[in-house]
């Protein structure tokens, strides 16, 4: 039973056909009273009636999972707030193929449809806290709650759109495509909490012929990631990717593709980004079954920072690396990736690590130019570890998720351990066809005790 007031009781009104406003059936917009049967039955009325809009006007609604069908644009007016319930048990209205942590369901959902259309000027509340558990510990890490929703979630839908919305304080991933083709996000302010963990920004999961355009994101956990998830269904490549003209901000990895990559990511182009501050700008990380080849990434400005321990980077603005997850399963290669055209300040190196050579190959960095600085603030001693997460787990071997994302043993976090030598510009271990051209990395004169006195180590 949740906290709130009982849910009004949908009525639905004579409305004109392909058209409905969710007051028509029963919303009152009060911010309180839960509205999830009201917006259902606009969203079925307007279904039945072979597709159209379903309008949310101003107001605030407090909304359980709502369940998306096809020929269907919901449209959140300016000045519309939806709420996400505080209560789990009000996203059961539906039970997803494709789990995230031990998140099953969400507050936008569909699956199987075309033509799906979420769009703003209006506002998403995620009630981001209260899915959280205690408060942040000594190394910024705040648990979160068993169960938490995502905020939008579709599941092998094609022709999808979704535009203009503000997502805020969201309790997990925000946007999830799993299983989608042809799907557009453009100019969305996705903005999470930097204390809750998996709260990514967009997900692209098993999709292809997706466009990210024009989005503003921030949030503690990577804001676009690229992956393949493992699943019971609508398991596929996630291919044929664009984003462009992005701002990234992040406490984990802004433009990530891994680490889940049960099946191949390929055919990716990102470009015209700014990033920053984050913990690692650029990351390529394989640590499953399939490969990550056929990208490239240019036209990017960043600035990385050191963040706290909990949250996996140490400052790189370029980070490539394969390793296994589970005990003799190797993971994909990473080949044939071209990153050119970056500018900005990093407190860490650029980053290539193969678990053996060859496992990461044929990369190509052009026209870098970066500036290594001294970190400051409560988490400098940081500066100059490897951050190889997540490694293999001994305590949890088939691990996935928060089995290997955060561990910590006597001897520190799994996955964690100091550059030989002292940190350089550039360390490369294992990576074969290699090709560096115009890449230069200014550092501080006098160099800082303890680190690399070159530059560019490669292994």
């Amino acid at each position: 039973m949740s906290g709130h007031s009982n849910e009004k009781r949908a009525v639905a009104t004579q409305t004109p056909s392909g058209r409905t406003d969710v007051r028509d059936h029963g919303a009152v917009g009060d911010g309180v009273t839960l509205e999830t049967a009201a917006f259902q039955s606009a969203v079925d009325a307007v279904a039945a009636a072979g597709g159209g809009t379903v309008t949310v006007p101003p107001g605030r609604y407090l909304l359980g999972g709502l369940v998306l069908a096809s020929d269907i644009h919901l449209r959140i007016e300016a000045g519309a707030v939806v709420v996400a319930s505080p209560s789990y048990d009000d996203f059961r209205t539906h039970e997803a193929v494709t789990p995230a942590e031990e998140s099953w369901h969400a507050l936008l959902y569909a699956r199987e449809a075309t033509r799906v259309t979420i769009t703003g000027p209006g506002r998403i509340e995620g009630s981001g806290y209260a899915y959280a558990v205690g408060e942040v510990d000594e190394n910024g890490y705040r648990a979160p709650a068993d169960r938490r929703p995502r905020m939008i979630l579709l599941e092998d839908c094609t022709d999808v759109r979704v535009a203009g919305l503000t997502i805020v304080d969201a309790p997990m991933w925000t946007v999830h495509l799993a299983g989608c083709r042809r799907a557009a996000l453009t100019d969305l302010v996705l903005d999470a909490s930097m204390t809750l963990p998996n709260t990514d920004g967009i997900d692209i999961d098993g999709s292809s012929d997706v466009r990210v355009i024009g989005c503003s994101i921030t949030g503690a956990d990577d804001a676009v990631c690229l992956k393949t998830t493992r699943k019971r269904a609508y398991a596929a490549p996630t291919e044929r990717v664009v984003i462009s003209g992005c701002t990234l901000e992040s406490r984990s990895c802004a433009l990530k593709i891994g680490t889940e990559t049960h099946l191949p990511v390929r055919d990716v182009v990102a470009t015209g980004l700014v990033i920053g501050p984050t913990n690692r700008a650029i990351g390529i990380v394989s640590r499953d079954g399939g490969g990550i080849h056929d990208v490239v990434v240019s036209d990017v400005v960043l600035r990385t920072t050191i963040g706290t321990p909990a949250y996996w980077g140490r400052a790189e603005p370029i980070h490539l690396s394969a390793l296994p997850r589970v005990p003799g399963r190797e993971p994909g290669v990473i080949h044939d990736v071209r990153i050119a055209g970056v500018r900005g300040e990093c407190a860490g190196p650029v980053h290539l690590h193969a678990w053996r050579r060859g496992a990461v190959r044929d990369v190509t960095l052009s026209d870098v130019r970066l500036r290594q600085t001294v970190a400051g603030g409560p988490w400098d001693g940081l500066q100059g570890e490897l951050d190889l997460r997540p490694p293999v787990n001994p305590d949890a071997p088939e691990g996935m998720g928060r089995d290997n994302a955060y561990q910590v043993s006597e001897d520190g976090i799994y996955g964690v351990s100091r550059v030989p030598g002292g940190m350089p510009g550039l360390y490369a271990t294992g990576v074969e066809g290699l090709e560096l051209r115009d890449v230069v990395v200014t550092r501080p004169d006098p160099l800082p005790q303890g680190w690399h006195p070159d530059v560019i180590v490669t292994e």
